[in-house]
């Protein structure tokens, strides 16, 4: 009786701390996230060049560029000349995926959110021409339910 009575009692104080842990996972993988969407606007602030985000299937996150102008979009060279990587969300933080991305021309599933020489957000084709302009804010939605928005006029990410 007294084993029973000490397990429930640990079982009783580990279950919250599991809740714990996942809602501390999807609010660092939605930190990660805000964190690229960040760099993509910085970069394409300081060099005039459209930059990006690309989410793929299975949470796959890459940064993009048009690096001149008529190029065709591809990964970001960093200044070592090599390209940035890719991250998997799920590799870094378990079981946390990126459920769906919606930009602000409704356009979703495997999308890249550009950001224009002056930090606003802009939809564009696979080939890199000027998309539709959006007409409300882009939400970025993880697992349990976690957002992140980018505001339409501004390129601001909440």
């Amino acid at each position: 009786m007294t084993v029973v009575l000490i397990v429930g009692i640990l079982a009783a104080t580990a279950i919250p701390a599991f809740g714990t842990l996942s809602s501390s996972r999807r609010a660092a993988a939605a930190k990660e996230v805000a964190r690229f969407l960040l760099v993509a606007r910085s970069c394409a602030l300081a060099s005039g060049r459209p930059t990006g985000v690309k989410f793929d299937a299975g949470s796959a996150l890459t940064i993009v560029n048009i690096p001149t102008p008529g190029a065709p979009p591809g990964a970001m060279i960093d200044p070592l000349g090599q390209p940035e990587p890719t991250i998997a969300l799920p590799g870094l933080f378990n079981g946390v995926n990126v459920e769906s991305v919606v930009l602000g021309d409704s356009t979703s599933g495997n999308v890249t959110l550009w950001f224009a020489y002056d930090g606003t957000p802009q939809t564009r084709t696979s080939s890199g021409t000027l998309g539709s302009a959006w007409v409300k804010d882009a939400t970025i939605t993880f697992t349990g339910n976690a957002t992140l928005t980018v505001r339409r006029g501004s390129g601001l990410i909440e």
